[in-house]
């Protein structure tokens, strides 16, 4: 994505959950996505997240893998079941090998990142990944038969 996308990201303001137990972690990504004009919420685990986009709408969830009560898997597999809208999911996780990578978006992840990262790292994702998914359908033009001297157009 181009910078002027970015540059649009960092100045909507979106709602944003980010479920994670790791308090510092919880912490740095809140402290992030509040530079870049969003509103955050943060829960300590998968089941807190749950009810609260059961409750009400955000624009992305930011979740750990691994957390207690659910796990960032089981939640993104519950998101998609139970809430009517679902966000734009991030799956952010220290487990970085192919197999995990393919496990998390055949759950359901839009996208993932691995820890560590850096503050560049969360913002281009969730720019990159939330345009990806709020493309608009593009356009398609219906080609109308016509008859040429009298004949029918097939």
């Amino acid at each position: 994505m181009g910078s002027a996308f970015r540059n649009f990201f960092r100045e909507k303001e979106m709602k944003i959950l980010v479920a994670e137990d790791d308090l510092d972690n919880a912490r740095l990504l809140e402290s992030i996505l509040k530079k870049n004009a969003h509103t955050v919420e943060v829960v300590g685990d998968g089941k807190e997240a749950l009810k609260r986009l059961r409750g009400e709408r955000f624009d992305a969830l930011l979740t750990d893998w691994m957390m207690p009560e659910m796990d960032g898997v089981t939640l993104i597999q519950r998101v998609w079941a139970e809430v009517e809208t679902a966000p734009f999911i991030l799956m952010v996780t220290a487990v970085g090998d192919d197999d995990s990578r393919q496990k998390m978006l055949q759950t359901g992840a839009d996208d993932f990142l691995i820890k560590p990262y850096q503050s560049e790292d969360v913002v281009r994702d969730l720019s990159d990944g939330f345009a990806r998914i709020t493309q608009p359908e593009p356009e398609v033009s219906v080609i109308k038969p016509v008859r040429v001297n009298g004949l029918p157009p097939f």
